[in-house]
């Protein structure tokens, strides 16, 4: 205790520190119809920010062919007026004093608006932000080339300037030759090629050539034909394009080669001056622009620790402040505190019930706490937090995948399924989505669809899907041919007279009764034995070895949903990962490190050994306490 006390009196000195940069002046929140902006400068700089991204919204939507241009996730834009609170914010600090963070849930974009060219060093972030959310998965190299080429915006008075060749493709290109367009093509995210500032220069220059030559369209089919059809790269390209890749590396030569060229897009009447542009501002109180750096710094995980003090230090100020208290159900959801998160989330719906987020926070709170039976009360609270997160917010991805896995549950597996089709028409890119996708098509018996989309998930760029999909394909497999399980009233016709001399037993042969010397466990088209004999030998048969390999995992018991039977569904959490486990009884379970299961465990670190039924539902088959 005597060593604790200075840490947290230097720990409240520091917040109190942290906290002035913000006291010290009047905060402003500026909304426009696609951004929010929260600013410690004037209202006019304020709305300028918030102009220059619906700007680059628009023009890299112009870019991609895409008229309407979605999010995957809430982008918050913190624009600082000093580099001093810049610092702040960020104490590790950010090359050029602008920082753009992309977390799980939320975007964030920090401006230091002293600088010379404070949107300079996030552009090119932001603009991968948008290619991820407006394009299909595609090739790295129209990632990383389409952000750079984005990433050279100039907005003049009346349009604006892209294509201006970065100082960084003359410098990577002056040291090496280009690759030869077969070997370039094949690079993959996994290829040592693939981070070298030569590999981001040629990028660049192909999307230079292929939008200055209006080839688009042609991208897209190429992907798809690579991605969705497994077509090697050099044959995707001839047939997408209609040309060798031999033609590309003369074409990209003399591009090379040329005088640097840019392209202008007009801009709209309503996006080309403040003037003509509308908005929604109001003030903030100062405890409020702190809870959106400390929401900011509980995303981060560098800073998480800092921002859960903080947050705590502004629930301590003002108990009523909605957003802290969604802060910290987000933080005590992260680390596993699912009492702690439950407090602070219920006060968050209380204080904030307009809040999507607190609603999705709230649902995936009631999904980590324990067995969610379908059509059960969990089931419920869970559809009811979604459906108003989603009333409020209908292009959250996130809430409609978890509505998805909540219809999943009730075994509604068309419902399920066209509520994950949704959110993948949010995040086009989400794998994790696509798996379980592939397992609703399994458990809706969609065969095709689902072994089509297992097929395309084996070479997913998320390593953990690709781990997970030729598990699930296998357990698909299995399930697709084994025989279908059929109710006792289904296995034969019933006799209408159990007493009539056709339905009696008949008079075994020897041949029949040295048969009938063998275990029975089912019947042929000519077994004369009687049809409830034949049902109970096949409910009485051993049963047959589980041939589910048994998986290993580490992470922490979450909790613990135990039955009066005995039976128990155990929550454990690993990083991203978490799995519901069952168990018959626990009394029998095989237990290391504790004498006896207790049902009141939770947030205790656990390995387990268990077979797998789904990629996250399984059988235990033995657990340690670490």
């Amino acid at each position: 205790m005597t060593l604790a006390m200075p840490r947290l009196l230097r720990l409240c000195l520091a917040l109190c520190a942290l906290a002035l940069p913000a006291l010290a002046q009047d905060w402003i929140e500026v909304r426009s119809p696609n951004f929010v902006v929260t600013t410690s400068t004037s209202l006019s700089s304020g709305r300028a920010v918030a102009l220059r991204f619906e700007q680059m919204r628009k023009v890299f939507g112009s870019v991609l062919q895409r008229a309407d241009v979605r999010a995957t996730v809430p982008l918050h834009i913190l624009a600082f007026k000093t580099a001093r609170e810049f610092q702040t914010a960020v104490p590790h600090g950010a090359p050029g004093g602008g920082l753009y963070v992309v977390a799980p849930d939320a975007e964030y974009a920090l401006l230091d608006l002293s600088a010379k060219e404070p949107y300079a060093p996030i552009a090119r972030d932001y603009a991968r932000s948008v290619v991820v959310a407006n394009t299909p998965m595609m090739p790295p190299w129209f990632d990383e080339g389409v952000a750079a080429y984005l990433a050279t915006l100039n907005v003049g008075e009346k349009d604006v300037q892209l294509g201006r060749r970065p100082a960084f493709v003359d410098e990577a290109l002056a040291a090496r030759k280009l690759l030869p367009a077969t070997s370039f093509l094949a690079v993959t995210r996994q290829s040592p090629e693939f981070k070298s500032a030569a590999y981001a220069a040629q990028s660049w220059l192909l999307v230079s050539w292929l939008l200055a030559a209006h080839r688009l369209p042609a991208t897209y089919e190429y992907a798809r034909l690579v991605v969705a059809e497994g077509l090697a790269p050099e044959a995707a390209f001839q047939q997408a394009f209609g040309s060798s890749p031999a033609t590309l590396d003369s074409d990209l030569l003399r591009l090379l080669a040329a005088r640097d060229a840019t392209t202008s897009f007009a801009l709209p009447d309503n996006l080309n001056d403040l003037s003509t542009y509308s908005y929604q501002d109001r003030k903030l109180a100062a405890l409020d622009s702190q809870v959106a750096v400390a929401d900011f710094h509980i995303h981060v995980p560098e800073y998480f620790n800092l921002g859960l003090a903080e947050s705590n230090n502004i629930a301590t100020q003002d108990p009523n402040n909605g957003g802290a208290h969604r802060s910290l159900g987000f933080a005590y959801l992260q680390k596993g505190d699912l009492e702690q998160a439950g407090t602070h989330l219920a006060k968050a719906a209380e204080l904030s019930p307009n809040d999507p987020r607190v609603h999705y926070y709230s649902a995936l709170l009631v999904t980590r706490a324990g067995e969610v039976a379908g059509g059960g009360v969990a089931s419920f609270d869970i559809k009811s937090h979604l459906l108003k997160a989603l009333d409020l917010d209908p292009a959250y991805a996130d809430a409609w995948f978890l509505l998805g896995r909540a219809y999943e549950t009730d075994d509604k597996w068309s419902t399920a399924i066209a509520d994950v089709l949704k959110a993948l028409r949010l995040a086009p890119r989400n794998d994790a989505y696509r798996l379980a996708l592939a397992r609703m098509y399994g458990e809706a018996k969609q065969w095709d669809d689902a072994a089509a989309l297992l097929a395309y998930l084996k070479t997913s760029p998320d390593p953990e899907v690709a781990r997970q999909a030729p598990q699930l394909a296998a357990t698909l497999a299995q399930m697709r041919t084994q025989p279908a399980r059929t109710g006792r009233f289904n296995e034969r016709p019933r006799p209408s007279n159990y007493d009539a001399p056709k339905w009696r037993t008949k008079p075994a042969t020897a041949a029949a009764g040295t048969a009938a010397a063998k275990p029975d466990t089912g019947a042929g088209d000519n077994d004369s034995r009687d049809p409830d004999d034949i049902a109970a030998a096949k409910r009485n048969a051993p049963p047959a070895p589980d041939a589910r390999p048994i998986l290993f995992l580490k992470g922490r018991l979450v909790a613990a949903a135990c039955r009066p039977s005995g039976a128990a569904t155990l929550t454990v959490s690993s990083g991203n990962k978490t799995v519901q486990l069952a168990t018959p009884d626990y009394k029998k379970l095989v237990l290391i490190g504790a004498d006896a299961f207790s049902c009141a465990w939770k947030n205790v670190s656990v390995a387990v050994n268990y077979r797998g039924s789904s990629p996250t539902t399984g059988d235990l088959v033995s657990l340690e306490l670490q």
